[in-house]
């Protein structure tokens, strides 16, 4: 049923800033561990009808957590972003507007040391989804397996041989070197020259009677590199011609990261996911409102928001992030898919994380 007003009251703090507020007069306490509801809210309203000004601003002007915002054309940081900045808060953007004025992003910074295998199978899957389009039983589809599997390899080479330093800018060159040849099918490209002198280091290390001697950061390179390997022979057990259909297809996928402007956003890394539940900030994510031409990038934004801070919260004592993060994702039917999305959004409460899903 409908609250009333004395329905609400237990549920609201006697501080008015710490509330989500919903109305001038309903708010929900902040503190979900004491009002046994989680801070999840999902807002419909139609275009013009204040989803923004009416529930994103006043929330925002709270000040009262960090946030993570997805503002199309950039109004809510033109509005709020000075007043942020004069209660303490680090203000941090993703702008896919305006790439000069856009913070760094580079997903493989936040690859956890722990399990680097599984955060590139996640990027991949999210990169894969976004730029599949509406296509029915699209995972099902020979080439894009395919094109999952060599995409696999390319991001774990560089992130086994270059560490967080590695890009997706690195992944696009590579992918750049790549040929394959329908006449001559045993002509190498340097791509599989370096796959190769891969499959040769794994060979040596796995004939050595004694691999302690590698070193502990060797043998972890080596067992991510195994990783590369395996992904990569998955692609090369098709014939020249469909190799090449494979390289061109994921070519394609990847075109706008040739971009110069993307690829300076994504060159480097000055967003700091892993700060926003530690200290006061504000990231918002302007985002184009005629086009979707650079979804897949705020999907992987969120899903690596989710994730990197999901794993701080259950490395803590209190298995809480110090501060909570409120996320107001507006046009969320237009940010890219989330493959695991209803995941999280079930298990975010207990670590100090909640979103409010606004759509049209």
């Amino acid at each position: 049923a409908w609250a009333t007003p004395a329905a609400m009251r237990p549920f609201t703090d006697k501080n008015s800033r710490n509330n989500l507020r919903m109305t001038a007069s309903e708010a929900l306490s902040l503190n979900s561990r004491k009002t046994q509801r989680n801070l999840n809210a999902l807002v419909i309203g139609s275009s013009g009808s204040g989803k923004s000004r009416y529930y994103v601003m006043p929330n925002l002007a709270q000040a009262n957590t960090s946030f993570a915002v997805t503002d199309p054309k950039g109004e809510l940081l033109s509005q709020t972003g000075a007043y942020l900045t004069e209660s303490g808060y680090q203000i941090r953007c993703l702008n896919l507007v305006d790439f000069a004025r856009s913070d760094g992003f580079n997903p493989l910074k936040y690859f956890n040391d722990d399990q680097p295998e599984v955060d590139c199978t996640i990027l991949t899957e999210n990169f894969i989804t976004n730029t599949t389009g509406n296509k029915p039983y699209a995972g099902g589809d020979f080439w894009e397996k395919a094109e999952r599997a060599l995409l696999n390899a390319l991001i774990s080479y560089i992130y086994f041989t270059k560490g967080h330093k590695g890009t997706l800018v690195d992944v696009v060159d590579l992918l750049a070197r790549m040929q394959a040849s329908e006449s001559d099918e045993t002509r190498k490209s340097d791509v599989d020259l370096l796959f190769e002198a891969v499959r040769d280091l794994i060979a040596d290390f796995d004939a050595d009677p004694f691999p302690d001697q590698w070193g502990l950061e060797a043998r972890q390179a080596i067992s991510g590199l195994r990783f590369a390997w395996a992904q990569y022979n998955t692609y090369t057990q098709g014939a020249g011609e469909t190799k090449k259909s494979v390289i061109i297809s994921l070519g394609v996928r990847m075109a706008p990261l040739h971009m110069a402007s993307m690829r300076e956003l994504l060159s480097r890394d000055t967003i700091d996911l892993d700060q926003i539940g530690r200290t006061k900030t504000a990231l918002f994510l302007i985002i184009p409102d005629t086009h979707a031409a650079f979804n897949f990038l705020v999907s992987i934004f969120y899903e690596l928001l989710f994730e990197v801070n999901i794993y701080i919260a259950d490395h803590l004592p209190e298995r809480h992030l110090p501060v909570h993060v409120q996320c107001f994702m507006d046009e969320f039917a237009n940010i890219g898919k989330m493959p695991s999305f209803e995941r999280k959004i079930a298990v975010m409460r207990s670590r100090g994380i909640s979103t409010s899903i606004i759509v049209q």
